[in-house]
């Protein structure tokens, strides 16, 4: 009787949950399509699998200070049926610049946005999540949640989101956690050493490098005008592109006053950027 009890439970484990998790160990990078991404993404390297994997992995941040770490917490569950992934989950955000003197990360600006490059194999369909929060290590308060559903998908797919946060106080920190379908928390991650800053009163250049532009703003409607201030004594070459990075529109910025007009453009998130990156954030709503 025992024994068929034992078939009985654990045939259905072993038909759903059939799995190499010898594969996490070795598919530690993004998908090829993503390292073809525009630049301006700062990949975590961050490796969440749902469930059942037992290793939780933390890479620097490629390319930047050693001193920046993106930190997992060993919280992985152990195999359940309805939460077994294909791949991995990454997560990249933008307009999150390093700082110089700690080598750590500021958030400049009241906007950040995240992708998620994923594969997930979920044999109930339920979907997983990812919580975005933002809390202050001081007061132990949430100040901000957003939650992003993952549908289940056999081929790496991509999730983009803006967050929209509220006025930074001190020890203000990010977190992200991976929830499976199971219902289990799998993966935990915050970035260290972040410095929240207090949301920009003026749309000055916010970045680590100087640029002689200014803005007349930075949240508009459709069909109206951004002024564009260059006070250099040259023309400067700008590009819009979109939060993906295409590229929808170039121009010559002459010194003095210029004028960008927003007709035509669907609401969402834009950026105005010269030949070195540096780039405005320009919201269309």
């Amino acid at each position: 009787m025992k024994n068929i009890l034992y078939f009985l439970t654990m045939v259905p484990v072993l038909l759903i949950g059939q799995y190499d998790f010898n594969t996490w160990k070795n598919n530690t990078q993004l998908p090829t399509y993503a390292s073809l991404e525009p630049q301006g993404w700062t990949t975590t390297n961050a490796i969440f699998p749902f469930a059942g994997s037992g290793i939780s992995k933390s890479d620097e941040s490629p390319d930047q200070s050693s001193s920046c770490k993106l930190k997992t917490q060993s919280v992985f569950n152990q195999l359940k049926p309805a939460g077994i992934t294909l791949g991995n989950a990454f997560i990249d955000y933008k307009n999150l610049d390093f700082i110089s003197k700690t080598g750590g990360l500021a958030i400049n600006g009241n906007l950040i946005t995240f992708r998620i490059i994923y594969k997930l194999q979920s044999p109930l369909s339920k979907k997983a999540e990812v919580t975005l929060i933002v809390a202050n290590d001081e007061t132990s308060t949430t100040k901000f949640t957003k939650i992003i559903t993952l549908d289940p998908a056999t081929e790496w797919t991509t999730i983009t989101t803006d967050i929209t946060f509220p006025q930074y106080t001190s020890g203000d920190r990010l977190y992200v956690t991976i929830n499976s379908p199971a219902g289990d928390i799998d993966g935990e991650l915050f970035v260290d050493d972040v410095d929240i800053q207090e949301t920009p009163s003026s749309n000055n250049d916010i970045s680590s490098s100087k640029i002689p532009l200014t803005l007349s703003r930075n949240v508009v409607s459709s069909g109206h005008e951004v002024i564009i201030e260059n006070s250099q004594s040259q023309s400067l070459k700008l590009f819009l592109i979109t939060n993906n990075g295409q590229n929808i529109k170039n121009m010559i910025c002459a010194p003095g006053q210029s004028i960008l007009n927003t007709d035509g453009l669907i609401p969402g998130l834009y950026l105005l950027t010269d030949m070195n990156n540096i780039s405005f954030k320009i919201l269309v709503i």
